[in-house]
């Protein structure tokens, strides 16, 4: 039934589909544009009066640009290549009775389209005011600013225009994700002052929406009703009638007045500008696009006062800061305004498997703080809608630095599972919860069409429960952000009968909606968020991993060693160097460089700077390493050494160790290459002289031969672990030892040869970086080709090794070195190898003779359990996965961990098979992705008894962070720096405070966790050498919350299963 407010002619006969068409074909850019609504959209054009150009040398030359020479040029140059930058100088002397004769009704627009990014800039201030943009194959993003206002006062116009050789994603060959293509070039195709007639592109805005309106409502009445109302408007704009258009805008302007009930969901619209650090693109480009996307930003504010904009990621805010200064103070200015928000708490939208615990307590420490001292403003919502899986830790953290709402779209992503709900409270590893929200329309770019609005209010899962969510609008990815056209659809939208009501708002509006009236019908889900897709991150780009294990375990030493220089008055705390290195390492931990689903050339840039960080870090260890010790001017006496060797030991319990040694009396053994070797004894978190251990089991090695002459084993044993080696480095027998004194050991532990290196077909069904499909593991072949048998390369008594090369392929080899140390639970494996592959996949398996229901896996501050069977889909689902640096299968009796030292991914197959991912060679969007050399080293570990009780988490740490032995004699008294009582509660980080920076305050950080997965009361103690004035529990931001009660030189803490917490400390 037709509207009472309103009337139209319904026909009495209508098809519905053809009546679409007829809508869609009026409004087209491409079909009937000379006859149709386009043709009248556009007036008068006027040609640039010179047009110019420059090529650069580079990036962010904006002031070379000015002073340049420049070459005349015509529309229709073409110019190149990928990645360099153009800048373009345009000046338009426009006839006065061009400006003169406008009508209210026009606009005049300068259009300039290259098929690239562009930024304009205004040379009086020297900023960017805003931006081009095309995302072909999609269409332009933005390829006009209007010009009206400048035309009042001067009918001679200049522009200054620089020009990305790029796309707004990137230019991928044969997909958008293929790699960049280096043969492609750009030409000037639109260079000209045209005149817009603003009642016609209402009009076409008006019937595109009413068209998608009776598309998407095509059974309901309300779709009659815009079918009925758009094919009066096409027939009265046929009409040769002068006042047609205004008839025609007033019917409309009914259709959307029409509103909705007081009952209807609300749809809370954000501006937002999802902008990867790199991806198709590298850094130096997202430095780029960042001025050009929220420039255009701002620009779109001063027409249109009423929105909002959510931008994240604190190290864009401070790229813009660095090389956009004034564009940085009107930024300042609309956040002080409440227009320009800043979201996320975060250094950058970071990966949520991949980094360490540390590292997403930093990811936010820096984000927040850089918000704080910059804009006054503390983030309550983590803002994480593009990453690959979310740790079962984030709940936790995002606490612990001062938010309590989390923000996503990924999980929508699924391959197997729907996600039940979109509002709901997301529960922790401790039992922490944060009010969780996932955009029911799954998406972050969000373009403000009927059909998002729609798809969103269907899709809501929570229905009764709440009836509200979130509506994120603006080009994402690769940057641009909100366009007028999606402005002007919320204007038309925003309480339109048929659809839900919509309102220009913001993510804490949105959020405080939801606490003020949902939160008691709200659900809870308990556990990590794992993505059903794109697991394959969690080991391409090995190399990248490598360096970001390397650069976490650095900074922990670092900060344990400039802390104890502090606090030990030899000198001041490195904040600005650790401070480099810790933003390095951040940024290089987005979600797309670490993942590595990055093109080749930001895979580069990241492996650059991984490398300076750890070159400034290793110079920094030297520096301390100095300041902590005495040079020893006599080596030695008649060729004998005088003096034991100091060792840091930056973990928080005492270790019992092989070592590799210079100069020390203490020398147990020598290999064949001159290594000296010997065992020491070192207490937690100190630098001290090593205590050499007189007394130890050796570990012995020794090759035997089968009675029947089939082949031949080696065996390695010591007092902890006895275990069988074949020719080909399989170890055919793991057992530990049940008895050291009359050497007897426990059963084997393994079903079949493990350690043995399986290579799988690769081949995903698009996302070639991201995804490792189910079906891999159906194409399984193991590595049986040996070039280099099994040879025993050290004999004892301190070490023992084997060394054994195995065939990849004709192209691909790996050697291994297995090894066993005195008084080590673990036997390592060194491994070496030469990857030259198209898309395969290499594994190493430990088929194990363990039967339980689960796996578990370090996280971050803890562990979690995942199922070895597939009984359910959401089982199903995870037959490949992510820890940090171990994985167990444990019965009651006994178990095997496998420990590594900077892999991630990995899985369980036949119930009690372990895997862990080695290498992949995936050939988009880096063709060279894993290529080349690669060194890494995993452990495995037989236990008795539990996870908890078996060293698997302390062992796991000491393999990623090596005892550092150097030859000066220590300034420091040889006892620990903080200890704990409790074995489960780890100190897993000491610094110093933030406040220090500006205080001088001598207060030391430390943030422990329980590691055990149980509550305790658990005694934190410093060394007697130093004198602990206060004690405080503070929040991750080092905020105090609570004042502690000081025994002598310790204090009590409680702690829950898995609880992270920060003490204050001063000295």
């Amino acid at each position: 039934m037709a509207s009472t407010y309103y009337s139209y002619q319904a026909p009495p006969l209508k098809h519905y589909q053809m009546s679409l068409e007829r809508i869609d074909k009026f409004i087209s850019e491409i079909y009937f544009t000379d006859v149709n609504l386009q043709s009248r959209l556009l007036a008068k054009h006027v040609a640039p009066t010179t047009l110019s150009h420059f090529k650069a040398d580079g990036r962010f030359d904006f002031k070379l640009a000015q002073c340049a020479e420049y070459e005349p040029v015509e529309v229709g140059y073409n110019f190149g290549p990928i990645w360099s930058s153009h800048w373009f100088k345009v000046n338009f002397q426009v006839p006065k009775d061009f400006v003169s004769g406008l009508s209210e009704d026009e606009e005049v627009l300068f259009y300039w389209d290259t098929c690239t990014e562009a930024t304009i800039w205004d040379e009086n201030t020297s900023a960017p005011i805003g931006a081009f943009s095309c995302a072909e194959p999609h269409g332009n993003v933005r390829d006009y600013i209007p010009v009206t206002n400048q035309l009042k006062s001067s009918t001679s116009l200049s522009f200054l225009i620089e020009v990305a050789c790029n796309k707004v994603l990137g230019e991928g060959k044969g997909s958008f994700i293929g790699p960049p293509d280096d043969s492609v070039s750009y030409t000037i195709r639109k260079c000209r002052l045209s005149v817009r007639n603003s009642k016609v592109k209402a009009l076409i805005r008006d019937l595109q929406l009413l068209h998608d309106i009776a598309k998407e409502l095509k059974d309901e009445e309300r779709g009659f009703t815009a079918l009925y109302v758009a094919n009066e408007i096409i027939n009265l704009l046929q009409l040769e009638d002068a006042d047609a258009s205004n008839r025609a805008l007033s019917l409309s302007s009914q259709f959307f007045a029409e509103g909705n009930g007081a009952g209807q969901h609300v749809i809370h619209a954000v501006g937002h500008c999802h902008m990867d650090c790199a991806w198709l693109w590298p850094y130096d480009e997202t430095k780029r696009k960042c001025s050009r996307s929220w420039s255009a930003t701002l620009e779109l504010m001063d027409r249109y006062p009423e929105w909002t904009f959510a931008c994240s990621s604190a190290q864009q805010y401070k790229w813009v800061q660095t090389l956009y200064p004034g564009l940085f103070q009107r930024i300042k200015q609309s956040v002080a305004s409440g227009r320009f928000i800043p979201v996320g708490g975060s250094w950058v939208e970071m990966d949520g498997y991949l980094p360490s615990g540390e590292s997403m307590c930093r990811q936010m420490l820096f984000g927040q703080k850089y918000f704080i001292e910059n804009f006054g403003i503390q983030c309550t919502e983590f803002w994480l809608p593009d990453t690959f899986g979310y740790s079962a830790q984030l709940p936790q953290i995002i606490q612990h630095f001062g938010m309590t709402r989390f923000f996503t779209q990924k999980i929508s992503w699924n391959l197997f599972n729907k996600f039940p709900h979109h509002t709901f409270f997301w529960k922790g590893l401790d039992g922490s919860k944060v009010l969780s929200h996932f955009a029911p329309g799954d998406s972050y770019h969000m373009e403000a069409k009927v059909g998002e609005f729609v798809k969103t209010i269907r899709n809501f899962e929570d229905k009764g429960r709440s009836c509200k969510s979130i509506f994120l609008f603006g080009h994402g990815d690769g940057g641009q952000g909100p366009t007028e056209d999606m402005l002007e659809n919320l204007k038309r939208l925003k309480d339109v009968n048929g659809l839900p009501r919509v309102k220009l708002s913001t993510p804490g509006e949105f959020f405080s909606s939801i606490e003020q009236t949902d939160l008691q019908n709200l659900c809870t889900w308990s556990g990590e968020l794992y993505l059903e897709m794109h697991n394959g991150t969690y080991t391409t780009q090995s190399k990248i991993k490598w360096y970001n294990r390397r650069c976490e375990s650095l900074l922990h030493t670092l900060e344990f060693l400039g802390t104890l220089c502090y606090v030990s008055n030899l000198r001041e705390y490195p904040f600005k160097e650790l401070d480099a290195i810790w933003e390095s390492v951040l940024l290089n931990q987005f979600h797309d460089v670490l993942p590595g689903s990055s093109v080749e050339i930001a895979n580069i840039d990241a492996r650059k700077i991984y490398f300076q960080a750890l070159s400034s870090g290793t110079t920094l260890l030297t520096d301390l390493l100095h300041t902590l010790s005495t040079e020893n001017s006599a080596h030695e006496v008649g060729n004998a050494p005088t003096h034991l060797p100091t060792v840091v030991n930056s973990l928080g319990w005492s270790r019992t160790e092989v070592v590799a040694v210079e100069h020390t009396p203490c020398v147990e053994q020598k290999d064949s290459e001159g290594n000296s070797y010997c065992l020491v004894t070192v207490c937690g978190y100190s630098v001290s002289p090593c205590t050499p251990c007189i007394e130890y089991h050796p570990v012995t090695v020794r090759q035997t031969s089968f009675a029947d002459g089939s082949g031949e084993t080696i065996i390695m044993s010591n007092n902890k672990v006895y275990a069988e080696i074949d020719r080909a480095g399989c170890l055919t027998v793991l057992k530990y030892v049940l008895d050291p004194i009359s050497q007897t050991y426990s059963r084997n532990l393994l079903s079949g040869n493990a350690n043995q290196f399986t290579l799988y077909d690769d081949i995903p069904l698009f996302w070639d970086a991201w995804d490792v499909m189910d079906y891999h593991q159906e194409t399984r072949r193991c590595l049986t080709e040996v070039l280099t048998s099994a040879i025993v390369k050290e004999e004892g008594p301190l070490r023992c090794s084997v060394e054994v090369t195995l065939k990849i392929s004709n192209s691909s080899h790996i050697k291994q070195l297995i090894i066993l140390e005195a008084k080590s639970s673990c036997i390592k494996v060194e491994c070496n190898v030469e990857w030259n592959e198209n898309r395969k996949f290499l594994k190493v398996e430990f088929p194990l003779d363990i039967v339980s229901d689960h796996v578990t896996y370090e996280s971050q501050f803890g562990h979690i359990r995942r199922p070895t069977h597939r009984n359910t889909s959401w089982d199903s689902a995870k037959y490949e996965v992510c820890c940090q640096k171990w994985m167990d299968l444990s019965d009651y009796s006994s178990g095997v961990a496998i420990l590594n030292d900077c892999k991630y991914g990995c899985s369980v197959t036949q119930y009690s098979t372990l895997s862990l991912s080695l290498l992949r060679a995936p050939k988009s969007p880096d063709p060279t992705a894993d290529m080349g050399s690669h060194q890494f080293t995993y452990a495995i570990l037989p236990h008795g008894g539990s996870i908890q009780d078996s060293g698997v988490i302390q062992s796991a740490a000491a393999l990623n962070t090596p005892l550092i032995v150097m030859d000066e004699v220590p300034k420091v008294a040889a006892s620990s720096l903080f200890t704990t009582d409790q074995p489960s509660v780890v100190i897993d980080t000491v610094k110093l405070s933030e406040d220090s920076r500006e205080t001088g305050s001598r207060c030391v950080i430390i943030r422990c966790y329980e590691s055990f997965g149980g509550s305790c009361e658990a005694t934190l103690s410093l060394s007697p050498n130093y004198t602990m004035s206060s004690a405080k529990e503070c929040n991750g931001l080092e905020r105090e919350v609570e004042d502690l009660k000081i025994k002598q030189h310790s204090f009590t803490a409680s702690f829950g299963p898995f609880k992270v917490k920060t003490f204050k400390i001063l000295f």
